[in-house]
């Protein structure tokens, strides 16, 4: 295994995205720039100053990837690759949101289309957006949508479902500090699930480490969810029919990341505060059916939020015996990094398997794998 490292970061590096050929990488740091890499050459591009916060997410538009959406604070700001310079202070577009108590955005999801996306907040709720215009005539702008209250508590993760079937789908699933998924259609407003942690994951009757959500990657198939959560945990469900077909202790400490290798099911990424980062084999969860899903509630009538806030405020599991958790699924690599890792990148290719990871640190390791 070779390990190299991309540097120029000043500050704690919170985010990757890897552009879908694999060419380009986009990091984002509490150093309020984000940077665009080419990981293959091991070299900077682009550096893209925000406005003056820590920017706390970065991601490439599906569609036009000379297109980068950031969030810093309640802030969203869109830049364009095409501009001149190495560096890039000005954004295309900018709009900020009024978050209670100060809140932040903390994460954001693009449609496949590249034409809406959706933002996770402080206050629970999803923060929907569309883009309206062209890019080529400069009429493009950001049109605020619906905004959907969730969670009872912090939303720190949402993702779209798309893939396979979904070339297109406004289905998103979200995660929260309440202890609670959700995966509903964004538009029509229709449940499709919802997930209790709290019940679902293995658990003392005491928490020591709540089962927070603290990742969601949807895959590219858009057929299975693997959510990385506070307690060490992974769990991945089937989203056709809800069913929970794995629950396992992976890290000793808060999973920073889960991530789907490739366009399969077969194989996950997870990474946690214990400095670990683990290849998992997970054919033989996601290839077999799971028990069913125990739900917070089932149709857009319930408020999924009412038994997650008593959950917060007990600070108690359910009642009954503790579930039983599955035995882990083969470890395929298993690597003892120097730091908490907060991001995950995976390139596309199986031999070698290159890995990205931010951390901590201000600068992102670049692991390659021989197979």
């Amino acid at each position: 295994m070779e390990t190299t490292f991309l540097k120029g970061h000043k500050a704690s590096v919170v985010g990757l995205d890897l552009s879908l050929d694999g060419r380009h990488l986009l990091s984002c740091s509490e150093d309020n720039t984000c940077r665009l890499w080419d990981p293959e050459a091991r070299r900077g591009l682009r550096c893209l100053i925000g406005d003056g916060q820590p920017i706390t997410h970065a991601v490439f538009s599906p569609t036009m990837e000379h297109l980068i959406f950031t969030l810093s604070g309640p802030n969203i700001r869109v830049y364009d690759l095409r501009n001149p310079g190495i560096v890039l202070k000005d954004a295309l577009l900018t709009t900020s949101l009024e978050i209670e108590d100060d809140g932040e955005l903390n994460q954001m999801s693009m449609r496949s289309d590249g034409k809406a996306f959706c933002c996770a907040s402080d206050d629970g709720s999803i923060y929907q957006f569309s883009l309206q215009g062209s890019d080529t005539d400069g009429t493009l702008a950001l049109q605020s949508e619906d905004t959907l209250p969730l969670h009872a508590n912090v939303c720190s993760v949402v993702r779209y479902r798309y893939g396979g079937g979904y070339p297109m789908s406004n289905e998103i699933l979200t995660g929260g500090y309440d202890c609670c998924m959700f995966h509903l259609d964004a538009i029509e407003g229709k449940w499709h699930n919802t997930l209790n942690l709290a019940e679902s994951s293995h658990q003392k009757k005491k928490w020591v480490n709540p089962p927070f959500l603290h990742s969601l990657d949807v895959s590219r198939t858009g057929s299975h969810a693997a959510l990385g959560l506070g307690n060490g945990n992974i769990q991945v469900i089937g989203l056709e029919d809800g069913d929970l077909n794995a629950d396992f202790q992976a890290h000793g400490n808060a999973i920073g990341c889960v991530a789907w290798h490739g366009s399969g099911t077969t194989r996950l990424w997870s990474g946690g505060n214990d400095h670990l980062i683990c290849f998992w084999d997970m054919s033989v969860y996601t290839e077999c059916s799971g028990s069913d899903l125990p739900a917070v509630g089932s149709s857009e009538d319930e408020d999924p939020q009412i038994e997650a806030s008593a959950l917060m405020e007990t600070g108690e599991a359910a009642e009954g015996d503790d579930l039983e958790e599955d035995e882990p699924p083969p470890l395929l690599i298993n690597i003892e990094h120097p730091h908490g890792v907060n991001s995950l990148a995976a390139a596309p290719s199986t031999s070698p398997l290159r890995l990205y990871v931010a951390d901590e640190s201000n600068h992102i390791s670049c692991y390659t794998i021989m197979q």
